[in-house]
């Protein structure tokens, strides 16, 4: 091979090794039902949207003046204990109860880890809604760090679909601190009762495009390359 074929593959190979991993959240617009996502509870694709409840199949659920109605449970699969939901998103035990007086019953999560770099952000849509008065909530926990997204007094709309009340949707962003692995996690409780439905939908999760410039040393390494390429011309001429 020629010396200035073999600079110009090496200066090719210099430049792949030098980039960033490739930002991977799979099927963050739920195009695809939940591929890509890991689930416990009831959780479904609705509409193109992630949706989790607090219900389970059985008709344990009540509507406002304390009348059981029909279960609103929509993937078939039952709510899962708090502590299932909390060792699946990385969390210490009791994570999810909200006070030393309340507790997180049961509910329903989605979660995937995925590669991102420092200065990106994650972004998604997120609605809350709730048949309840009390204390349900929703939840995102971002490489083990919970943030509570709302509670069933924050629910002031009213709701749509299955819900009495709700929040509207409402856009949530965050840059990223770190470059490597990531994880992500949405979640929805029953708090201090298993009897009244809340739930949570999801869509547009996604990472910004990747603007991180190789390290230094690598641009070093590139421009050494060219100027490799630059002398063989010459010498060439």
């Amino acid at each position: 091979m020629h010396f200035l074929q073999k600079t110009s593959l090496a200066i090719t190979l210099l430049a792949a090794l030098c980039g960033t991993a490739q930002a991977n959240i799979v099927n963050g617009n739920f195009d695809t039902g939940l591929t890509g996502w890991n689930t416990l509870g009831d959780a479904s694709n609705q509409n193109g949207q992630l949706l989790l409840t607090n219900t389970t199949v059985a008709a344990d659920d009540v509507d406002a003046s304390n009348n059981p109605i029909a279960s609103l449970n929509r993937s078939g699969t039952d709510a899962v204990d708090a502590s299932l939901l909390s060792a699946a998103a990385s969390l210490a035990a009791g994570a999810l109860d909200p006070s030393a007086f309340d507790f997180a019953a049961e509910g329903a999560l989605a979660w995937q880890s995925f590669t991102g770099n420092a200065g990106q952000t994650l972004s998604f849509l997120w609605n809350f809604g709730t048949r309840d008065s009390f204390a349900d909530y929703a939840f995102v926990v971002l490489d083990g760090v919970l943030l509570r997204l709302a509670s069933a007094a924050d629910a002031a709309l009213p709701g749509t679909g299955d819900n009495l009340f709700e929040t509207g949707y409402n856009p949530f962003s965050v840059t990223l601190g770190s470059s490597g692995n990531h994880s992500i996690a949405f979640g929805v409780v029953d708090v201090n009762d298993t009897a009244v439905m809340s739930s949570l939908a999801i869509d547009q999760v996604q990472l910004s495009a990747d603007n991180t410039v190789p390290e230094p040393g690598s641009l070093a390494l590139v421009a050494l390359g060219l100027g490799l390429m630059a002398w063989r011309k010459r010498r060439a001429g």
